[in-house]
């Protein structure tokens, strides 16, 4: 992971699931800075994760069945519509897709991230910039270096 990237393991699309919260961090973070990508299905080891582990989590909201693009296209549209609704600030613009593609016959989740054209911030009013690997409140210098950014667009 670095200032660009970031991977996750599934995780349940509802804001109470603290990886559900952590990825809109992310992606205020990200869109703060100057973009960056989220691969979601890939653990902590940098292993793929398998496909039975995200219909297990789909179970719980009742669209475990089908085939394996329907659950994915799913989880892909319940995870933006709660990262939109709970994570980011209402008045946002901010800018991220969300799509699944395969890797190594492997299905994963990608949220490409676009650098803001303002100064976002989570539901709670917290400004994040993207520092190496970790979100973090931006010093001083970042925050001119944000302003200066977004005053140049």
């Amino acid at each position: 992971e670095n200032e660009i990237l970031e991977i996750k393991p599934f995780f349940p699309p509802k804001i109470t699931s603290v990886d559900c919260k952590r990825t809109g961090e992310v992606i205020i973070a990200f869109s703060n800075k100057k973009g960056g990508t989220i691969f979601i299905g890939i653990d902590d080891y940098l292993e793929f994760e398998e496909f039975s582990k995200l219909r297990s989590i789909m179970k719980e909201f009742g669209k475990d069945k089908g085939r394996d693009d329907e659950i994915i296209a799913d989880y892909c549209i319940m995870l933006k519509k709660e990262l939109r609704d709970n994570a980011v600030s209402a008045d946002s613009d901010l800018i991220f897709d969300i799509s699944h593609i395969e890797v190594l016959r492997h299905k994963i989740i990608k949220i490409v991230v676009q650098a803001g054209k303002k100064i976002h911030q989570t539901k709670g009013g917290e400004v994040l910039y993207r520092r190496n690997s970790r979100n973090v409140r931006p010093n001083v210098n970042e925050l001119e270096e944000l302003t200066l950014r977004i005053r140049n667009q």
